[in-house]
């Protein structure tokens, strides 16, 4: 079971690591997310932190802030196509469809209009 002195240890460690996370941080050379992972993994490797590690309720807890923001990418994107079939709206892959299909008849109706063309310039030389 992780005791106060534990939680009290991952408190400071993370004061300790987290003000240094982006200092000299150039975005050419590191990402910003690239520096935070690093940090994140020096801070789960501290030898203190592996009490609280192996406790459940905080893995549990862990997993659930990263499962976040997919969720949320989820929920918008149901939220939007129900918003849009309320309203009628075309999807963007309905519509690439449509525009698929828009040049398709295109380039059958230039070539009906070629053959027209084709008979009339026969027709006029008989």
């Amino acid at each position: 079971m992780c005791g106060v002195e534990d939680a009290a240890a991952l408190v400071q460690s993370a004061r300790r690591l987290l003000p240094n996370l982006f200092s000299n941080c150039d975005q050419s050379q590191v990402s910003i997310k690239d520096k935070v992972l690093s940090e994140g993994m020096k801070l789960v490797s501290h030898p203190s932190l592996a009490p609280l590690l192996q406790d459940e309720r905080l893995m549990k807890l862990l997993m659930t802030a990263l499962s976040v923001p997919g969720r949320i990418d989820e929920l918008s994107s149901e939220q939007i196509a129900n918003v849009s079939r309320l309203m009628g709206l075309a999807r963007q892959q309905e519509v690439d469809d449509l525009k698929r299909a828009v040049r398709a008849q295109d380039t059958e109706l230039a070539l009906l209009r070629g053959r027209i063309s084709a008979l009339e310039s026969r027709d006029n030389n008989d």
